[in-house]
């Protein structure tokens, strides 16, 4: 099945606010949902561009959403919110240590600036 749910809710739109930046009826919408039908190629590319995604990954033909190597890099918001999910499944130890590793990164590239 498509993904085109997933990515129309993560964006916070309803059906019928997805059909209408695309020009089609909700309905239409709600069929590629339950995979009834597929997008033809010209929306397609619009819902690519529009969630920021490939078509191949629209059409399940892959499991990775943009092209490799061009993932945007996170800005500060963006990686504080994906680094604390990820830190919040650690042991307590495993987080000192993790701790103890960006200080020593710090103290690095401090160094480096330095020189």
């Amino acid at each position: 099945m498509l993904p085109i749910k997933a990515l129309r809710q993560s964006k916070g739109l309803s059906q019928a606010e997805l059909a209408a930046l695309l020009n089609v009826h909700q309905t239409a919408v709600s069929q590629w949902e339950k995979g009834r039908t597929t997008p033809d190629l010209h929306l397609l590319t619009q819902m690519a561009d529009l969630f920021g995604v490939t078509t191949d990954y629209l059409l399940g033909r892959t499991a990775e959403s943009v092209y490799p190597g061009t993932e945007a890099p996170l800005g500060e918001d963006e990686f504080m919110i994906a680094f604390s999910g990820e830190v919040r499944e650690l042991s307590s130890s495993d987080k000192e240590l993790l701790l103890n590793m960006v200080k020593t990164l710090r103290q690095q590239r401090k160094q480096e600036n330095q020189n």
